[in-house]
């Protein structure tokens, strides 16, 4: 009866033992996933952030933060130092949009290196969607070449005030001597 009553203890203190150490394990989930801007079109460099937090007990050691886009690795990034309980870290980066729609992934710990009190917050993803390329617009040629005329048109018309000698010139002087506009014969 002892040796039965000191065995059940002991299971005991070893269940509550294990208990106590699985609340103190880190957790590394992926909070969040954003896209910079509503309005994507084919070629835009996309402002996309990461955010890894630790909703654990306990301290989580640096583990990796892996981004797929459409089944296919894009990037790795490994936090700067270890993040405590309720801290986050923030991944930034820029991807360049193709056209369509788009599946981004973002894992943490893609190698289960880490014990964590749960493991099935570690992934998020978000669906982007991207439309044809935009039409460049017309107005910065369109300045520019009135802007070259109006530049010509301005050297023009100077060029010509400037010049002595011109039909116009003779025509306003001898206008002046009477006659009406014709010069004068000498007699």
């Amino acid at each position: 009866m002892v040796r039965r009553l000191c065995t059940l203890a002991l299971a005991l203190a070893a269940v509550a033992f294990l208990r106590g150490s699985a609340a103190a394990l880190p957790d590394a989930a992926i909070a969040r996933i954003s896209v910079k801007g509503a309005d994507l079109h084919e070629g835009d460099s996309v402002p996309i952030e990461v955010e890894l937090v630790n909703r654990g007990d306990s301290t989580l050691p640096t583990a990796p933060v892996v981004v797929g886009v459409d089944d296919k690795p894009y990037g790795e990034w490994t936090p700067a130092a270890p993040l405590a309980p309720g801290k986050s870290a923030v991944w930034s980066f820029t991807w360049v949009a193709p056209r369509g729609s788009h599946l981004i992934v973002a894992t943490a710990d893609p190698l289960n290196d880490v014990a964590e009190s749960d493991e099935t917050n570690n992934s998020a993803f978000i669906n982007v969607g991207v439309d044809t390329a935009r039409e460049p617009s017309p107005w910065p040629a369109a300045a520019a070449g009135i802007g070259a005329f109006l530049v010509g048109f301005c050297a023009a018309a100077i060029a010509r005030r400037s010049r002595p000698g011109t039909a116009r010139a003779v025509r306003h002087t001898t206008g002046r001597q009477g006659g009406g506009g014709q010069p004068r014969r000498p007699s």
